[in-house]
C-alpha cells in the first residue's frame, strides 16, 4: 500500500548490518562487508566499473565460501521482516533493542512518522491500522494545517494540544489540497529503539563486539 512504503535507505542499512554480521558468524570473525567491499572496490571501483547486485553477491560467496541464496531471496529481493533477524544479530553482538513508547504525540496517537526538516514536515510512514492509515494519509503527504492552523514549525505545540481530539489535517498531495479527519482510538503508535549493551554478555559476545567496533 502507498501508505506503509519502505525507505530504501533505512532498509538498506539495516540489511547490510545483518550482512555484515551473518559473514562475520559464518567465518567466525574472520570476515566482514569490509572485506566484501574492499575487494569490490578493487576488482571494480579501481578499474572504473561498476558492479551489479549479481556481481555483489557473487564476490561475498568467493570471500565466504558460503551461498547466500536465502539471505538475497529473504531481505534483499524479498519482504521478510527483518525483526527476528535483526534480535539474533544483536544477540551475537552481545546486544539487545530495547522499545520504548514514542514521545511525539503524532507518532504515538495518530501512527504519523514526519520528517521535519522544512517548513512542511513531509510524512515518510503511516503505522498499519492507525487512524492515520484509516483516513487515507499516505507517505510523502505534505503536512499543512491542523484544523485550520498553519503548520510551520510549530508541530509538536500543535499536535501536543490536539492529541486526544478529531482532527482536520490539511495535506498536500501531487499538488492538491486534500483534508483528512483523524481520531485517535485508545491505542498507541510506533516505538523509539535504544540499542543498549547485554549486562551480562559472555566472553565470546565481547570478542564479536569488539571484533565488529574495532576496539
Amino acid at each position: 500500500a502507498p501508505a506503509r512504503k519502505t525507505s530504501i535507505y533505512i532498509k538498506g542499512a539495516l540489511v547490510s548490518f545483518l550482512l555484515d554480521v551473518e559473514l562475520m558468524r559464518l567465518t567466525e570473525n574472520e570476515l566482514s562487508l569490509n572485506d566484501v567491499m574492499a575487494r569490490l572496490y578493487h576488482d571494480f571501483a579501481r578499474k572504473g566499473y561498476g558492479y551489479t547486485e549479481q556481481d555483489f553477491k557473487q564476490v561475498i560467496e568467493q570471500l565466504s565460501g558460503c551461498s547466500f541464496d536465502h539471505f538475497f531471496a529473504a531481505y534483499v529481493q524479498g519482504v521478510t521482516p527483518l525483526e527476528e533477524p535483526l534480535a539474533r544479530a544483536l544477540d551475537y553482538l552481545g546486544m539487545k533493542l530495547t522499545q520504548n513508547q514514542s514521545g511525539r504525540n503524532w507518532e504515538k496517537h495518530f501512527g504519523i512518522k514526519v520528517q521535519e526538516s522544512h517548513s512542511r514536515p513531509k510524512v515518510t510512514q503511516v503505522a498499519p491500522d492507525s487512524p492515520a492509515e484509516r483516513s487515507g494519509l499516505s507517505a510523502e503527504d505534505e503536512l499543512i494545517a491542523i484544523n485550520g492552523l498553519k503548520i510551520e514549525h510549530n508541530l509538536a505545540n500543535l499536535f501536543a494540544y490536539y492529541h486526544t481530539d478529531t482532527i482536520e489535517l490539511t495535506i498536500f498531495r501531487n499538488n492538491k489540497l486534500k483534508h483528512l479527519h483523524l481520531a485517535t482510538d485508545g491505542h498507541t503508535y510506533f516505538e523509539d529503539g535504544v540499542l543498549e549493551l547485554l549486562a551480562e554478555p559472555t566472553e565470546q559476545q565481547r570478542e564479536n563486539f569488539r571484533q565488529w567496533s574495532h576496539q
